[in-house]
C-alpha cells in the first residue's frame, strides 16, 4: 500500500502515525497509557514513498515508485457506507427518544390509585 499509494501524512491532532485499514485512515498513537488518539477519516493526504538504495531484496531494489491515487469510486463507496451507518444510528436514536417520551407521558396520564398512597 505504501509503495503504491505513498506514505500517509502524520496525524493532525497528535502527530502520530496514520494507517489505512478497511477503507479508513486512523491514527495509531496514544495520548497517554490509557487514551488512544481518536482521529479517523476516509480521505487523507500521502507523500511519496522513499525507499533505501539497497534493501537486499532484488524485487524491491528494482521497484520504480509511481504514486497512484486510491480510486474515487472506492472512496465514494466508503463515504456512502459511512453515511448509511450514520443515518441508521440517528434513526435508532430518534426511536429511543420517542419511546422514552411515550413512556413519560404514559406515566403522567395514569391516575393515582388512592389505595396505594
Amino acid at each position: 500500500d505504501i509503495m503504491l499509494h505513498g506514505v500517509p501524512k502524520p496525524c493532525e491532532k497528535c502527530g502520530g502515525g496514520v494507517k489505512y485499514e478497511d477503507g479508513t485512515y486512523s491514527c495509531t498513537a496514544w495520548f497517554d497509557e490509557f487514551t488512544r488518539c481518536q482521529f479517523k477519516t476516509i480521505t487523507w493526504d500521502r507523500v511519496a514513498f522513499k525507499k533505501p538504495e539497497d534493501t537486499g531484496n532484488e524485487y524491491i531494489d528494482k521497484f520504480k515508485f509511481k504514486k497512484t491515487a486510491i480510486p474515487k469510486a472506492q472512496t465514494k463507496e466508503q463515504e456512502q457506507a459511512q453515511e448509511f451507518v450514520k443515518e441508521k444510528q440517528e434513526k435508532e436514536l430518534q426511536k429511543a427518544m420517542a419511546k422514552e417520551a411515550r413512556e413519560k407521558t404514559k406515566k403522567e396520564e395514569e391516575p393515582a390509585d388512592p389505595n396505594t398512597c
